[in-house]
């Protein structure tokens, strides 16, 4: 079955840009973009609570990477993913792939806005919420990060930086920052 598994997420990976590592039960089937070893690290180490059971939403989850981390080494963690578009695909068959941990994982699979922000924020509550460079995508971003407050405890928000020519929504990156970086309290350059 893990064969047949692997066969469809080579499949569905035709054409896909490879963004965040591809983990396969704690190991990295594929190389991404990213330095998601680093970025995680940094993560993990702002996640407090030990010895209860917490809950996660990773916003722009992408290949679950984080998500996937997070319910290894934190066997009390439940995640939630929200990802879009033909990673969404990806990330339902890499989830089937990790047999370890995605009894306690789940994926929707929609695109995140103001709207179903501020629903999510009216009925589920996260102890954590990721937030890694998704905001700039948003032209709603600023209601978004409003409902992202009001749904966690801790909220951790990546953003490109303020002179990144590659990203999208360069109008937004400026004031997207500086919002965030003023009601922040931990901040790594």
């Amino acid at each position: 079955m893990l064969f047949r598994i692997m066969k469809n997420i080579e499949e569905k990976l035709k054409g896909v840009e490879i963004y965040q590592d591809i983990l396969i039960n704690g190991s990295v089937y594929k190389k991404g973009l990213r330095n998601c070893k680093d970025r995680y690290a940094y993560i993990k180490s702002l996640i407090t609570i030990k010895n209860r059971p917490f809950t996660v939403l990773d916003i722009g989850a992408n290949f679950g990477y984080y998500s996937l981390k997070i319910a290894e080494d934190f066997p009390n963690a439940y995640v939630t993913m929200i990802q879009h578009s033909r990673e969404a695909i990806v990330l339902r068959e890499i989830l089937k792939a990790n047999t370890n941990v995605n009894k306690r994982m789940c994926l929707l699979a929609f695109t995140m806005n103001k709207s179903i922000m501020n629903l999510l924020s009216q009925c589920e509550h996260f102890d954590y919420i990721l937030c890694n460079n998704v905001l700039h995508h948003m032209p709603d971003y600023k209601y978004v990060y409003k409902y992202l407050k009001k749904a966690c405890k801790y909220l951790i928000i990546e953003t490109p930086p303020v002179n990144d020519t590659k990203s999208c929504g360069q109008n937004r990156l400026e004031d997207l920052y500086t919002t965030i970086n003023k009601e922040c309290k931990t901040k790594v350059q």
